[in-house]
């Protein structure tokens, strides 16, 4: 059963994989417009000094967890997450679901050719799914995005631009795109079309995800993992700190 708490100033959904794959489904049949988030400690500490990103968090019908720096963060307020819902996992078992439910997705973000790629391998993968289309995360007219995806008429609408920017444009065009489910996914169409590698199945079932992704892009992830890591447990404890101050 999900529930809703707050971790610190974030609101996240405590669910289970099964809950998610059963809501998206009743939000496709009742034609309900929901969104879906993941937040790990990255995406936490970029919360704490972008208002805009924080709110869009705190305005999403699910906000998820994603990695062991929440489920850690997570006890200093009480939370118990079922499990681990980061949405490089999570994804995969949505589409093979939408393929058995004839629901469509729409795949929005990355390079050009990484949406398309991915598109690809998921039709290998899942001959059933209907990609009712694609885009590269790069256009300059967002207004002719926009119109592409609705002439697609797709059910759900994968966007893929890295947090926060996928989470802004999902609710800067939130109302205007008419679909019934958005997910945010980072980097989820770059890893489905092969274009960055994943880490081995041992070291994402040891949560070392993060370490081999450091290890790929040294320049790009030390700051966010070496930093970040102290910076995200900074964080919770300080609005740990303030919750008791105001209990």
């Amino acid at each position: 059963m999900m529930q809703v708490c707050k971790m610190g100033n974030i609101k996240v959904t405590v669910s289970s994989s099964g809950d998610i794959q059963q809501t998206v489904t009743e939000a496709v049949r009742q034609r309900k417009k929901e969104r879906y988030y993941f937040v790990n400690a990255h995406c936490f500490n970029i919360s704490q000094r972008d208002e805009t990103y924080r709110h869009c968090l705190n305005e999403a019908e699910y906000v998820l967890n994603d990695g062991i720096g929440m489920e850690i963060g997570s006890k200093l307020f009480g939370i118990r997450f079922m499990e681990n819902l980061n949405g490089t996992d999570l994804m995969p078992r949505l589409l093979g679901h939408f393929a058995d439910c004839d629901i469509s997705v729409f795949l929005l973000g990355g390079q050009q050719g990484v949406a398309e790629a991915a598109a690809s391998s998921l039709k290998k993968r899942y001959p059933n799914l209907r990609v009712a289309g694609y885009l590269h995360g790069y256009y300059s007219d967002q207004n002719w995005v926009v119109e592409q995806i609705n002439r697609a008429s797709p059910d759900v609408v994968i966007v893929a631009m890295g947090v926060p920017i996928q989470e802004k444009w999902i609710d800067r065009h939130f109302d205007r795109i008419d679909a019934r489910a958005f997910f945010a996914v980072g980097a989820y169409l770059d890893f489905e079309s092969d274009r960055i590698k994943r880490a081995p199945r041992w070291m994402r079932l040891l949560r070392f995800e993060w370490l081999f992704r450091l290890w790929l892009e040294p320049r790009r992830m030390w700051k966010r993992y070496l930093i970040g890591n102290g910076l995200f447990l900074y964080h919770v404890l300080k609005l740990r700190l303030l919750k008791n101050r105001g209990s």
